[in-house]
Order: C-alpha cells, then sequence, then structure tokens
C-alpha cells in the first residue's frame, strides 16, 4: 500500500507541475507539491470547506478508486464545490485497450452511464432506485479524446467511428456543474 501511495505520489507531483504551468491569474491558489498538502480521496474527504471550490480537474484518478470510493469522491464534489462549481473529470475511455489491460484500473469500469445517476434529472427520468446519489445534483456534460488517426475525420465519421471501433474513443472527458 505504502508503495502505491508513493508511485500515486509521483504521479501527482507530475501533475500539479503541468496544472501550475496553465494558472494566469496572480490571485488563483498555485498548489505546491509536499506529502504535507497530499489528499488521500479514497478517504473520501477533499479537505475543503463546504461550498469553498470554483473547480476541480481530476486526471487519470476516479477509474482507480473502488466504486464505494467513487461515491465519496462525488459526495465529497457536491459538498465543496460552490453553486455554478464545475468538476471535470478524465478518465482512460472503458473500451480502450489502455483501460481495460492497466491492472489497477478498479471493476467496474468509470463508463457514461455511470454519470446518469449524478444528474437529478436523469435519475428521475431513469426511475433510479439508486440511493447512493440522492444528495447530489449535478450539470453532466461529456465528450471523448479521439485516436489520433480519427482527429482529421469529419464529424459524421468520428460518430461512425465511436459506434463501432473499439480504439476509437481512448478517454472520457466529463464536466460535472454543480446545481
Amino acid at each position: 500500500m505504502l508503495s502505491d501511495l508513493l508511485e500515486k505520489q509521483e504521479i501527482l507531483k507530475g501533475a500539479v507541475e503541468r496544472l501550475n504551468q496553465y494558472q494566469t491569474k496572480p490571485e488563483e491558489i498555485k498548489i505546491e507539491y509536499s506529502k504535507k498538502n497530499l489528499i488521500d480521496i479514497s478517504e473520501g474527504n477533499l479537505k475543503f470547506d463546504n461550498d469553498s471550490v470554483d473547480q476541480f480537474t481530476f486526471t487519470y484518478v476516479i477509474e482507480f478508486l473502488k466504486p464505494n470510493e467513487r461515491i465519496k469522491l462525488i459526495h465529497e464534489l457536491y459538498r465543496t464545490l460552490k453553486n455554478g462549481g464545475k468538476a471535470t473529470i478524465y478518465s482512460s475511455y472503458w473500451a480502450a485497450s489502455k483501460a481495460f489491460g492497466d491492472l489497477d484500473v478498479q471493476w467496474p469500469p468509470v463508463t457514461e452511464a455511470w454519470y446518469s445517476y449524478i444528474d437529478k434529472d436523469m435519475r428521475e427520468k431513469l426511475h433510479s432506485e439508486d440511493t447512493n446519489y440522492t444528495e447530489c445534483n449535478f450539470v453532466v456534460s461529456m465528450g471523448y479524446g479521439m485516436h489520433q488517426s480519427i482527429l482529421g475525420k469529419h464529424e459524421e465519421a468520428r460518430q461512425h467511428a465511436l459506434i463501432f471501433y473499439k480504439e476509437a474513443a481512448q478517454d472520457l472527458v466529463v464536466t460535472l456543474t454543480k446545481l
């Protein structure tokens, strides 16, 4: 477990360095990497005050969490985001070989269908009895990171590829907006 955390620390350090280079406003918080501010999100506590955060970005994290940890994370996002705040979640697309080839990815995979339970209106349309997310109400928007060979194609060809070619979508990009 400790070796896993240390490995994830190194990944986090690189991600933080990449994120920091995109910050342009001096009033924005710049995250400095250190062991003391490493947050184990599997514990379900983001250590931010209620309704205090404008935006979160998670890059290739959620698919490594167990299902109960994913639920905790969604609740923490809802608790900590301001109304209108956004959480953008990048994950390997469930059907891409890079996702199911990684033995650390937890089952079941994160799919488009999972996110529909986070949206209150969608839960009602599905007549879902799922009570895991009753406190959450996000507007969910999705897109895909496409394989390089598909990017230059016209829209109809990209849609066809998404439906019929397993490797067309490489990533799932989801933005949750708190209502």
